[in-house]
């Protein structure tokens, strides 16, 4: 595929609001490692209360009236990819001011009728951190050999945004298939 033809992919994914996953590596051996990213788009995140809102038309979750700011979003990664790092997109336009925006990847052990039993924090990020422009992104690496396990484990992303001024634009995961 033409380099144009993978923008243009990425542009109606984007414009369509899905989360979508390309490849930037490989191409050759079948025991190399291939680098996956998967972007969640802010339609993918659900607001935790009905008054939770997400902004479609301008693509950002943002903090609505009567908001308690916790927004979640289903990560479905391939069984035994390995996550390299979590990054996100935001604005917050008072950074040097607590609370801050806080994106968390979960990995959540669950019963066979659904409650959660056990939960385990990845990777955590937030928008602390010096005065930079509006607009900005932050990432973390995860730990080598943090492999995704389906058979035991649901994943989730968990956005917290208080107050106002704080918006997510869209999250992005980098993982590993071989």
């Amino acid at each position: 595929m033409k380099k144009t033809g993978i923008l243009m992919l990425v542009a109606a994914g984007f414009a369509a609001g899905v989360a979508f996953v390309f490849s930037c590596g490989g191409g050759g051996s079948a025991s190399a490692a291939s680098t996956m990213y998967m972007n969640i788009s802010p339609p993918d995140f659900i607001g935790s209360v009905y008054t939770n809102q997400v902004y479609v038309d301008d693509y950002r979750v943002d903090v609505s009236t009567g908001s308690n700011g916790l927004y979640y979003a289903p990560v479905h990664l391939p069984h035994g990819a390995e996550i390299a790092s979590l990054k996100m997109y935001f604005t917050d336009e008072l950074r040097q001011t607590p609370p801050f925006v806080t994106l968390t990847l979960l990995a959540t052990v669950k019963d066979s009728v659904g409650v959660g039993l056990q939960r385990e924090n990845l990777a955590v990020l937030d928008s602390s951190g010096p005065a930079l422009p509006e607009t900005s992104n932050v990432s973390t690496d995860l730990p080598a050999g943090t492999f995704v396990d389906n058979a035991v484990y649901s994943y989730v992303l968990k956005l917290e945004l208080p107050g106002d001024a704080k918006i997510l634009h869209f999250a992005e995961i980098e993982y590993r298939v071989n």
